[in-house]
Formats: structure tokens, sequence, C-alpha cells
């Protein structure tokens, strides 16, 4: 018997909500931010309305690519999304809910992934998750 298992990553941002919820739904910013160091982020949809598709090509420097997909079941401007997220071939399909809220000046980002299968998945997911918002911290960092 597997069991679900959700994890949460909360990060503070000196942004405020909106400027860092767009960088969620442009497909430019979102591409610079949503994959690991050393890949490259093809956005090729990001229809974010509800029902709308998400789908990502992340290629690694070694030659390993990957599809990641989902779609939009909720979304709130600048203040909720939540998604399904799996990669391509991978039966397992979990949900991302990202609440986006005032702060002060900034923003606390609280990003909740259900589904998650076993505890070495929960990990490597948060792993990941730590990492692309470093990585997002650093895109918000630039935007003008």
């Amino acid at each position: 018997m597997t069991t679900s298992q959700a994890l949460t990553v909360t990060q503070h941002f000196e942004s405020p909500p909106d400027v860092v919820y767009e960088a969620f739904v442009d497909p430019e910013k979102c591409a610079r931010w949503m994959g690991p160091r050393n890949s490259t982020t093809e956005v090729q949809k990001l229809d974010v309305t509800v029902g709308g598709a998400l789908l990502l090509q992340i290629a690694f420097e070694n030659g390993f690519s990957v599809r990641m997909y989902g779609t939009f079941q909720r979304v709130e401007p600048s203040k909720l999304l939540e998604f399904t997220w799996a990669m391509e071939g991978d039966a397992q399909e979990t949900t991302v809910t990202v609440e986006f809220e005032p702060d002060g000046n900034g923003t606390e980002l609280i990003l909740t992934h259900e589904g998650l299968t076993s505890a070495e998945d929960r990990a490597q997911n948060q792993a990941g998750w730590t990492e692309f918002f470093d990585r997002l911290q650093e895109v918000i960092g630039t935007a003008s």
C-alpha cells in the first residue's frame, strides 16, 4: 500500500505578491527559474486559466531532457495557483498549490505539493522546489 505524502516549502521574497506571481505566469520569466541549475527550460505552453495547460521541456547539460506537464485547477491572480504536476512517461500526477501572501512590503510564498508516494519522492521534490525558489529569488531580484 502506498501512502500519499505532502511537502510544504515556504520562502520570503522582498517583492510584492504581484511581482512574484508574474514570475510564475510570464513564460520568459518562468523559463529563467523553473528548473534545476545547469539546465535550460523551454516553456512550451503556459495557459494560466482554469483548465489551461502547463508544458515545460527541461534540458540538462549532459543531454538528458524531460518534459513536465500539468493543468491549472485554480487561478487567483497574485493570490493562488493550483496545478497538477507530472513528468512525461510517469503515471504519477501530483498537485501543487502556491499561495502568495502579503508580508510587509514583500511576499511569503507557500508551496504545498501533494500526492507524493514515498519519503524519497518527497525529499527529491523538496530539494527541487528549494533550488527553483533560489533561482526565482535571483529572477525577481533582477526584475524591474
